[in-house]
């Protein structure tokens, strides 16, 4: 276990030193078209105690995140709690769930996945997209397929979701996360990479098709989420940018050979960043509102006692609209 454990994620041993900011925020200003963002792993595959839960609402009421996408958020106890404590004159749209099944499709676990967010959701459940498509709470989803391996990660319902939000008169945003399978094959992983592709591609044609957008460039598409690729192993990266259309890994680009790691586990030597924020200037050939970026950068969100609510760090961005 250890030799496979090292073998698949150990980096190099000249690793950089890397010590995260602690609840860090960004600042976005509605009067020069800013949005702020942060995706974030929370690692509730059972219930975490409730202050922690309690300190990470705390934490996103005080930041004022324009969009928060999270992954693992499998506890019900965990989920109805961050939806009780999170400030909902604020954050007035909320994905708290896309997963309703049960045993046998789920196993013991639903997807996992949340957003929220203070700008309007537009109800794509009265749109036809496709029979591969499902709804809940007004958003799409998509499961992706399973593969048995050595870690439980895969009794879990790994998906893509989607919401489509209003920014203003003119400009949407297309905003997905997702959370791929740990410690699969090679061929399984890029078999969900190009799965989510195929998704986000047919649901933005979809979206211009219903004339739900006016315009593709008027319409921002940016994929979140914990996909289990090192982005500091350069065959990782380049197999799973080429998978998913070759998208921006927003946090690569602002801060270019500086490492910062969502990820550490000295006990197997394990220093990387699985966690991304990507947007996409073209779907295909076809051309999408850009985004700039402000700053971006990994922090560690810790609660009352100073501990860290997530074996991750999460990513936080402030970006301007073209």
């Amino acid at each position: 276990m250890f030799f496979v454990l090292t073998l698949l994620f150990a980096c190099s041993s000249s690793h950089q030193d890397f010590v995260p900011k602690i609840n860090d925020k960004v600042l976005a200003d509605d009067s020069k078209n800013e949005i702020s963002i942060i995706t974030y792993n929370i690692q509730a595959l059972w219930e975490k105690e409730d202050e922690k839960v309690k300190s990470l609402a705390k934490y996103l009421n005080d930041s004022k995140f324009d969009f928060v996408t999270m992954q693992e958020v499998f506890d019900e106890d965990n989920r109805d709690s961050l939806v009780k404590n999170l400030d909902h004159s604020f954050y007035t749209s909320l994905v708290p769930r896309v997963d309703y099944d049960c045993f046998p499709s789920s196993i013991s676990q639903d997807a996992g996945l949340f957003l929220a967010s203070r700008y309007p959701v537009i109800d794509l459940s009265i749109y036809s997209l496709g029979e591969n498509t499902e709804f809940t709470n007004g958003a799409i989803h998509h499961m992706l397929p399973k593969f048995v391996s050595i870690s439980f990660d895969f009794l879990a319902n790994k998906s893509v979701t989607g919401s489509l939000f209003q920014i203003n008169d003119t400009t949407k945003m297309f905003l997905f996360t997702t959370h791929l399978q740990l410690f699969s094959s090679e061929y399984h992983k890029a078999s969900q990479v190009i799965q989510i592709r195929s998704f986000i591609t047919d649901a933005v044609s979809k979206v211009v098709e219903n004339n739900i957008v006016n315009s593709p460039t008027n319409l921002i598409v940016l994929l979140t989420g914990d996909f289990n690729y090192n982005a500091y192993d350069e065959n990782d990266i380049e197999i799973l940018k080429n998978f998913l259309g070759n998208p921006r890994d927003l946090h690569q680009e602002f801060n270019g050979e500086a490492h910062e790691y969502t990820k550490i586990l000295e006990w197997i030597d394990l220093y990387g960043r699985f966690d991304y924020i990507f947007a996409y200037d073209r779907i295909g050939s076809v051309p999408m509102r850009k985004v700039h970026i402000n700053s971006i950068n990994v922090t560690d969100i810790i609660d009352n006692e100073e501990e860290s609510v997530s074996d991750h760090f999460a990513i936080i961005a402030s970006l301007k609209i073209d």
